[in-house]
């Protein structure tokens, strides 16, 4: 879990503008890992260990941190949401 203060949403907005395309090797599981990697800390980025990442390479290089959650309950969230340019949804 990261907290998202203001800050960050601008990173993570100009990271999704910025990387508005995918490929057969720059696909949705290399995106979510280079979102990532620009909104946290150094010492919990992850590392490009494979040319092609898929969901599973992915949920492999989060277990190799020594505390792990998954499947974390949302439903005390009291909604979620995103920002698109100026809007809220």
């Amino acid at each position: 879990t990261v907290p998202i203060d203001e800050a960050k949403l601008s990173v993570i907005e100009a990271y999704m503008k910025a990387n508005d395309t995918w490929t057969f090797d720059m696909n949705c599981s290399h995106w979510s890992l280079g979102l990532w990697n620009e909104v946290v800390e150094e010492p919990y980025r992850l590392k490009n260990q494979t040319l092609l990442y898929t969901p599973t390479r992915v949920q492999k290089s989060f277990s190799e941190f020594d505390s792990v959650e998954f499947d974390k309950d949302f439903s005390n969230a009291g909604g979620v949401f995103f920002y698109q340019e100026t809007q809220s949804w």
